[in-house]
């Protein structure tokens, strides 16, 4: 089931490639034009899958993501830009592997925001990365 649109929501977390300190050249036009906002956190495991990560909700307080948090410009325009990239757009066939829904964020300075995020959906079979932070990721050892 495609998430329904809550509200008016105009920012978005993201927790990988799409952070400023990931991005290559390829992804910095789909940001053009983003306002950051600021560091925060969301209750979630995040998952390394070798060339993208992927964040799924977790029960536990102690399991955080950290990410950065934007402020979009033609909110629809550019989710509809991200839908896209991340496989979950309308000429996409599902099951998808990312979907967008809105969630808390606990910002850097202590209050909370919501913002959107795109959950990982399948079972995660990637490497669990502990820090919660994909910058952090350690590069696999070499032969």
């Amino acid at each position: 089931m495609r998430p329904v649109d809550k509200g008016r929501e105009s920012r978005v977390f993201v927790y990988g490639t799409l952070r400023k300190d990931a991005r290559g050249q390829v992804l910095s036009p789909l940001c053009r034009g983003w306002a950051f906002e600021g560091y925060g956190t969301v209750q979630a495991e995040l998952y390394d899958f070798g060339a993208y990560p992927g964040a799924i909700p977790s029960r536990s307080a102690s399991d955080r993501v950290r990410g950065e948090i934007y402020v979009l410009p033609d909110t629809g325009q550019t989710l509809r830009l991200v839908d896209h990239y991340e496989g979950c757009g309308p000429e996409d066939l599902p099951p998808y592997e990312f979907e967008r829904e809105v969630v808390e964020v606990a910002r850097e300075h202590g209050d909370t925001t919501t913002a959107w995020i795109y959950w990982y959906r399948p079972t995660p079979r990637g490497r669990r990365l502990a820090s919660g932070d994909y910058l952090e990721r350690a590069e696999p050892a070499k032969p």
